[in-house]
């Protein structure tokens, strides 16, 4: 399994400051255009590789499209 140091480190490499909700477009209803949207924006803004072939999106549904979300 793979897993990912978020310990800080002493590179020098500059980290993009984090973006706002009103960075982003929202459309309501639209869930496959907003993240395409946040995607491109992602890989736009340098968060993201350029082509975007870092980021992944996964949409999950059933017969009924409705699908519980916990916090």
């Amino acid at each position: 399994m793979a897993t990912l140091n978020l310990e800080s480190s002493s590179s020098s490499t500059p980290v993009a400051a984090p973006l706002g909700i009103a960075h982003f477009q929202h459309t309501p209803y639209y869930c496959e255009e907003n993240i395409y949207l946040l995607c491109k924006r992602l890989s736009e803004d340098g968060t993201g590789k350029p082509d975007g072939s870092d980021l992944f999106v996964v949409f999950i549904s059933n017969k009924k499209n409705q699908i519980p979300l916990w916090h």
